[in-house]
């Protein structure tokens, strides 16, 4: 009987080998893309450079560009009559003077509103941009004041159609080799990369914890990334990786399996930044 038992299991870990063996064999790295063939690491200015002014706002922006960003990065969210604006939060509460979801206000509405009453840098103590007419900016504003800016864009709501929107938008206006898309919501990122494809995009939050676990077994070559670049915005993760030892993660950042992969993906941002 224990002699029956012990080739089952070594029949079974030969066929799980075989299994990885194949699925190693048939990875595939993402394909090129031309935002990509950079001779430099490039500096991004997250929320469009909302450390030093009012953030995801064309007065941001313009000063990341002047400062020397490659890259702005930017969140996009939807009005009540379905116009994409720039906006991270869910309410226009920490930002501006209005309160209430950004999908509840029209866009003139949403315009009438001060986007740098909320900007500070001491604590309260001053607002420095108050009543200085900075608006949240339309999608269509930022493409128009920035034809040749490489652009990060998030979409943040759990809507497809907000996907198609965007896609339109880009390819319409010629960028489609200068903006990265990503998404938290695989749905979304499915239904962009449909009919989009010729647009790089970033990893969904289950692309890169498949991608997280896979490395954490030392399965890594496996990985084949539909994405070209996997963001790892680490308090996102802090839920899930809490209860990974300090070792552990760091000898899977130094791992060759991670880096194995990563080239798979073309590139990866690491963002310590808190949200």
């Amino acid at each position: 009987m224990r002699g029956k038992w012990g080739k089952r299991c070594i029949g079974a870990i030969l066929l799980l080998s075989v299994i990885i063996g194949v699925l190693g064999l048939l990875a595939r790295p993402s394909p090129d893309h031309p935002l990509f063939d950079q001779p430099k690491m490039l500096v991004i200015a997250h929320r469009g450079g909302c450390g030093l002014w009012p953030e995801e706002t064309l007065y941001a922006l313009h000063h990341s560009m002047d400062l020397g960003a490659d890259v702005l990065d930017i969140d996009i969210r939807s009005t009540r009559d379905s116009v994409l604006v720039l906006i991270h939060n869910a309410t226009v509460d920490s930002t501006t003077n209005g309160t209430g979801e950004v999908q509840d206000f029209t866009l003139a509405a949403l315009k009438a509103l001060d986007a740098g009453y909320r900007w500070t840098d001491d604590n309260g103590g001053h607002f420095p941009f108050r009543g200085r007419g900075i608006t949240v900016p339309t999608l269509a504003e930022v493409f128009a004041a920035f034809p040749d800016a490489r652009m990060n864009i998030e979409i943040k709501l759990d809507r497809a159609d907000m996907a198609r929107e965007l896609g339109r938008m880009i390819r319409e206006s010629g960028k489609a080799e200068q903006v990265i898309v990503c998404s938290m919501h695989k749905e979304v990122m499915r239904e962009f990369r449909r009919l989009y494809p010729e647009v790089a995009t970033a990893a969904s939050a289950n692309e890169v914890k498949q991608f997280f676990y896979l490395n954490l077994v030392y399965l890594g070559f496996v990985y084949s990334g539909v994405s070209h670049l996997i963001y790892v915005v680490f308090f996102e993760f802090w839920g899930w990786m809490m209860d990974c030892p300090a070792e552990i993660l760091d000898g899977l950042i130094d791992s060759q399996e991670v880096f194995t992969s990563l080239v798979r993906s073309k590139a990866v941002v690491l963002n310590f930044q808190p949200s």
